[in-house]
């Protein structure tokens, strides 16, 4: 089966995550090509998914020859990317149900005039100023109303004003719209987000669901 998907996962010292990306690789759909790189190699990480797949054609474990910041490295592999639909996966995130990736691409097939379909992004919360407790995960704030339905340049600056847009860049992007990340440190994934949704719509995808770990 030919490609679709690339899911690209950037690793920096990775170990403490192994079993989380290993789910998520499992979660992987046939027609996807999983591309694991660790341009620090800090720990044995890589080491370990190399032993993990070697044998799983759809999966490349590689190990780059110099060091790269975060953007530089999402980049170089958005770069390397030859598929229709790419997703950058951070390490140490997870994503539910098992079909998590087919409802994101299955989005974009159904809409063919929109380049990026993201999931809700939850985060675990806890509360409490002495006795500390968890009452997670919960959902970020949702999009505004509507997506899809008006002009593209209103509703980029629609999403910039009234909602985190960046919470979109976890989302499954048509490759061939997307332009690098910027190479800024005031929130590079939000001027790249902003930047994909002036080229095309955005569609949600509620049932996707994608934990956002915070350390």
């Amino acid at each position: 089966m030919e490609p679709r998907l690339t899911i690209a996962i950037p690793l920096h010292r990775a170990a403490p995550w192994i079993e989380g990306i290993r789910e998520t690789v499992e979660k992987a759909p046939a027609f996807s090509r999983i591309v694991i790189s660790d341009a620090s190699r800090l720990d044995d990480s890589l080491d370990r998914f190399a032993d993990l797949y070697r044998e799983d054609s759809r999966v490349s474990v590689i190990s780059r020859g110099h060091t790269l910041d975060w953007s530089g490295h999402a980049n170089l592999l958005l770069e390397e990317a030859a598929t229709e639909f790419f997703c950058w996966m951070p390490q140490d995130d997870l994503v539910f149900p098992g079909n998590y990736f087919e409802l994101l691409v299955a989005a974009l097939d159904r809409g063919p005039e929109s380049v990026l379909a993201f999931p809700t992004v939850l985060k675990r919360v806890t509360r409490g100023r002495i006795i500390r407790r968890e009452v997670g995960p919960v959902s970020f704030p949702p999009p505004p109303a509507g997506l899809g339905t008006g002009p593209v340049e209103a509703e980029a600056l629609e999403m910039l004003r009234s909602w985190n847009i960046a919470l979109a860049w976890r989302g499954v992007f048509r490759r061939a719209s997307a332009r690098p990340i910027p190479p800024t440190g005031d929130a590079p994934d939000l001027a790249w987000t902003f930047s994909l949704a002036l080229a095309g719509h955005f569609v949600e995808v509620p049932d996707a669901l994608y934990l956002k770990r915070f350390h």
